[in-house]
């Protein structure tokens, strides 16, 4: 399937930010990367669709907002998975 080519050169400028910000040091939500396979991987998704340049930029920043880690996260304060411990 061919990437909307308007799509993409429309929104550009997020695109680019969206791939800095995954390519840097920082750690990321594993939610924002879920995201990020989803929008590559649906070829009727706006990166693929007619169209699409509003609906590529809504779906970088609700891609961006998925990225974000929540209050607390990150390196030694990661969420618990497992047992509680007492």
């Amino acid at each position: 399937m061919p990437l909307s080519r308007r799509a993409v050169l429309a929104s550009r400028e997020s695109l680019l930010g969206l791939a800095e910000r995954l390519e840097s040091p920082d750690p990321v939500n594993p939610c924002g990367v879920a995201r990020v396979l989803v929008l590559l991987t649906d070829g009727t998704g706006p990166l693929y669709s007619r169209g699409g340049g509003d609906r590529l930029r809504e779906a970088v920043w609700w891609i961006a907002d998925g990225l974000a880690l929540d209050a607390g996260e990150g390196p030694g304060h990661g969420p618990v998975y497992g047992p509680r411990r007492r």
